[in-house]
């Protein structure tokens, strides 16, 4: 190791609670980051910065902007993500499940937004969010289950429709 390496080792060792505070700095604005641009939920999103969404259960998808927290409210409807699979490169579609946050997470995701109120200035804060933030269910199902845990692994294993052997691809608008 050069003498650079030792001696920024040694000046974090020397300096750990500026470092930890410098490191937790970054991944607050990362996260925050990440929710502004559209990345609040699970999948990418499309070329436009949109992602499909639904109103009634996945029978039918629109596109919004990827900055949307889902569930929101859709002309007086309760609109949720449609994560959306193709087996044909996009030229037939499904919605292989829904996704939305839990209510906790949506008010802690909202609270930067909500400081800024109409200065445009986003307060940098990074929301405290559990693993337990987003559920997820099957078009048609009655039951939201946490995206992390064995269930909800279970709803995000999408497969061809009509148990065709084609494996789907997410698509987004």
């Amino acid at each position: 190791m050069g003498t650079t390496d030792m001696g920024l080792r040694e000046s974090i060792n020397k300096h750990k609670g500026v470092a930890a505070g410098a490191m937790v700095g970054v991944a607050a604005l990362a996260l925050l980051m990440v929710w502004q641009f559209g990345g609040a939920s699970s999948g990418a999103s499309g070329s436009r910065g949109e992602l499909y969404f639904t109103d009634d259960d996945g029978k039918s998808t629109f596109t919004g902007p990827a900055n949307l927290l889902p569930p929101f409210d859709h002309n007086g409807k309760e609109a949720v993500r449609a994560v959306t699979f193709s087996t044909d490169g996009g030229k037939t579609q499904f919605v292989g499940y829904l996704e939305r946050y839990t209510p906790d997470a949506r008010r802690q995701m909202e609270k930067p937004k909500a400081a800024a109120g109409d200065s445009g200035r986003m307060v940098m804060t990074a929301p405290n969010l559990g693993v337990a933030t987003v559920e997820v269910k099957k078009p048609g199902e009655k039951k939201w289950v946490n995206r992390t845990s064995a269930a909800g692994q279970e709803v995000m294993k999408v497969a061809a429709p009509g148990g065709g052997s084609a494996v789907p691809e997410m698509v987004t608008p």
